[in-house]
């Protein structure tokens, strides 16, 4: 199988550059410069790993120089990375310079190499020094100054990433240096041509103000007990913009909203099927205390109080995420709409042709941006809801090419096209056809898998996972429960009205459940591809012996495992390239925390659903944009800012535990013309700069990583819909 691999830097990811004055080749170094230390913070990670640099020494007359470097962390680090070192030597005056090949068999006459000295335990553990020795054998050191940089190299497959993390330091021979950040585990990293970012730290910025809340609206509501039906119980959100969906809980059954209840300025809102479960807020809706009640009939019920909060810039236009189908009645199609921003009375065609008696099918109301300035955001979402219509006769095999407009006139567009055969209706879109949620999938081995019996829905999107793992990489319970919370909390509507998507793991919990779960045999290290043995295995070699050839095209398979060759934190594929692509995944993070396991989860089934780290796609798209692994405008676990320690809900770029994808609100910023005083979102000012810089300013700033392709100022930062862009069904991929 043509593999597109995902791979990143999980052992050492850090360089050190350090300025060494040489004065008459003395035996000490003095070291000058000034300390710039850049530390990552890894939320969530248990163990972490840092370097620091003890002491350098230089001799023979200029051919050798020394320097050492403890492990001062408390995770092991795989010797395997350490011949993957860069070194590079320059002079101060920039007159001189050159990197220094590492050479496994030591010294070569005439040349210029460096080499580990001493070092012959099976890992490089914490409170271990590493001894580098560089012999000049060509271009011994004169009695100047000279800036060493020891940068990390990732041999991927289509090249290698320079991963850099540097600051410069000072003090005298004998200080104690500051401490090498490295990234134990660093997020995995997409196979892109030589030069992929640095793990950049997340810029030391102002202190992130609050957003100022709105004055307290004026005007009159007393909210009444409930008496007889219909009660009103509650509004969700109480709060909200004009236009914003809210959600009613009560007996909504035949039932209108009675907006301004018992003022001389009622207005009646009647929306969906049987019913009014959703609303809006009127258009006009002044800054103001509404007081809101259910009608039905005659009778009114109980009164409960809404706020209205002054609009924020321009209400968008709606944008659709998903088409679904929900069931045939002879010639006719039902088919649902889910779109961010839709108003209720959007109204909705398919090929040109208008939809009569769409309606209102359900919602998600959104409270992001209750606590939030919407104008600040480059898509500020309000709510997501969905629509419900059908289309008389459609030609099987055909394009539906289905257009929402919202009532003032903006629109969004998608098409869907049907199967070539009824009987391959996949209603929902993950990749399970009707026929098999409905009962059992027989596979083209005659094996068959019992679907129904572990809860798939055929109008509800399921992601389906076999899981095993190594005993010294078994994931808590935990790691399950915050994986499928995440799917579950998914701002995604179903054909069937419900919100959010089932990940559904098989680890043996038993049930339906007891394929997954299976203990490997050991191995030290594992990865894609190659020949197992010495401690190494292959990832399929397990899948071979461990996933059942039914489940072919059903589930994603993923295994826990001890370590990889080369320290990375997890791979996978992309669905692309057929079929058999896009259902394997490895987690090689076995020095992680619960949260990090579940984010490095996360951000590996991501890939298989078609995710990349600064946005969508996969090759051939690999040279573009959507690889940026640090951009500041895409908060979602898929970044390499986030995977570990989670996004936030904050308009700063800290982790703050919040496991998501994105969903394309924020802004976009432009290197080439960066005002840092409005920040990300907000208007809060937030030092973007890499490397921070300290300071707020305007113009050209680089604000995703200091070098490697994206490592200039000349890139342009889009936030990316991931949620409403997920590929479920990677057999059609």
């Amino acid at each position: 199988m043509d593999k597109v691999l995902v791979v990143g830097l999980l052992t050492i990811a850090g360089v050190i550059t350090s300025l060494f004055l040489f004065n008459g080749l003395r035996e000490s170094v003095d070291k000058t410069a000034e300390t710039n230390q850049q530390t990552q913070i890894l939320s969530g990670i248990a163990a972490q790993t840092k370097l620091q640099i003890i002491s350098a020494r230089n001799g023979d007359n200029g051919g050798v120089l020394d320097i050492w470097i403890k492990n001062t962390g408390i995770v092991d680090i795989n010797p395997v990375t350490i011949p993957d070192l860069e070194l590079f030597l320059i002079d101060v005056d920039g007159k001189w310079g050159e990197y220094i090949d590492y050479s496994s068999t030591g010294p070569v006459a005439g040349a210029d190499t460096w080499t580990e000295i001493g070092f012959a335990d099976p890992i490089w553990a914490p409170g271990k020094t590493l001894r580098v020795r560089v012999t000049l054998g060509a271009n011994p050191m004169l009695a100047t100054g000279y800036r060493i940089s020891i940068n990390t190299y990732n041999n991927v497959t289509t090249g290698g990433n320079n991963v850099t993390t540097g600051f410069r330091f000072q003090g005298d021979p004998s200080a104690v240096a500051p401490i090498i950040p490295t990234l134990s585990p660093v997020p995995t990293s997409t196979p892109v041509p030589t030069g992929v970012p640095t793990p950049t730290p997340v810029p030391t910025g102002v202190p992130t103000p609050t957003p100022i809340p709105a004055p307290t609206p004026s005007g009159s509501c007393s909210p009444t007990s409930p008496g007889a039906a219909p009660i009103l119980n509650s509004v969700a959100t109480s709060i909200g913009y004009p236009r914003q969906m809210l959600a009613i809980n009560g007996d909504t059954s035949g039932a209108s909203i009675v907006w301004g209840a018992g003022t001389a300025n009622e207005t009646t809102i009647t929306t969906g099927a049987g019913g009014t479960r959703y609303f809006q807020i009127p258009d006009n809706a002044a800054p103001a205390i509404y007081p809101v009640a259910l009608r039905v009939g005659a009778n009114t019920s109980n009164i409960v109080c809404v706020t209205v909060k002054a609009s924020s810039g321009t209400f968008p236009a709606p944008r659709i995420d998903d088409i679904g189908l929900h069931g045939r009645t002879a010639t006719d199609l039902a088919f649902t709409v889910a779109a961010a921003n839709l108003d209720a009375d959007a109204t909705v065609t398919v090929n040109g042709v208008a939809i009569p008696n769409g309606t209102l099918w359900s919602a998600l109301p959104v409270a992001y941006q209750l606590t939030h300035i919407p104008a600040t955001f480059g898509y500020p979402i309000y709510h997501y809801a969905q629509l419900k219509g059908v289309i008389q006769n459609p030609t099987i095999g055909s394009v539906l090419n289905v257009v929402i407009t919202n009532h003032d006139g903006q629109s969004s567009a998608k098409s869907y096209t049907l199967p070539a055969r009824w009987e391959d209706l996949d209603s929902d879109s993950d990749g399970l056809l009707d026929r098999w949620e409905d009962g059992i999938y027989t596979a083209p081995g005659g094996g068959t898998v019992n679907l129904s019996a572990m809860g798939v829905s055929k109008y509800r999107k399921d992601i389906m996972v076999e899981s095993d793992w190594s005993a010294v990489a078994a994931p808590s319970e935990g790691v399950w429960t915050g994986a499928v919370n995440t799917f579950a909390q998914a701002p995604v509507l179903n054909p069937d009205g419900s919100s959010g998507i089932d990940l559904r793991v098989d680890r043996g919990q038993g049930g339906a459940f007891t394929e997954g779960g299976e203990v490997l045999t050991p191995h030290t290290t594992i990865w894609f591809g190659g020949i197992s043995g010495g401690g190494y295995m292959n990832f399929f070699d397990y899948k071979q012996t461990n996933f059942n050839p039914d489940r072919q095209g059903l589930f994603h398979y993923n295994i826990f495992g001890r370590g990889s060759p080369r320290g990375f934190s997890g791979v996978a594929e992309f669905p692309v390239g057929g079929p058999e692509n896009g259902d394997d995944f490895l987690v090689s993070c076995g020095s992680c925390g619960e949260n990090a396991l579940i984010g490095t989860f996360l951000h590996e089934l991501g890939h298989n659903l078609y995710l990349s780290h600064g946005g969508l796609g996969a090759v051939p798209e690999a040279s573009s944009w959507e690889h940026n692994q640090y951009r500041p405008t895409t908060p979602s676990i898929m970044s390499y800012r986030y995977q570990f320690g989670g996004t936030n809900q904050s308009c700063n770029t800290n982790s703050e535990g919040l496991y998501t994808f994105s969903q394309g609100q924020i802004k976009t910023i432009d290197e080439l013309d960066t005002n840092e005083n409005v920040g990300i979102c907000d208007n809060n000012a937030l030092d973007i700069s890499v490397p921070s810089d300290g300071q707020i300013a305007v113009g050209v700033i680089n604000s995703d990583t200091s070098s490697g392709r994206w490592g200039t100022a000349d890139d342009t930062h889009r936030d990316s819909n991931q949620w409403g862009n997920i590929v479920i069904d990677f057999r059609n991929r």
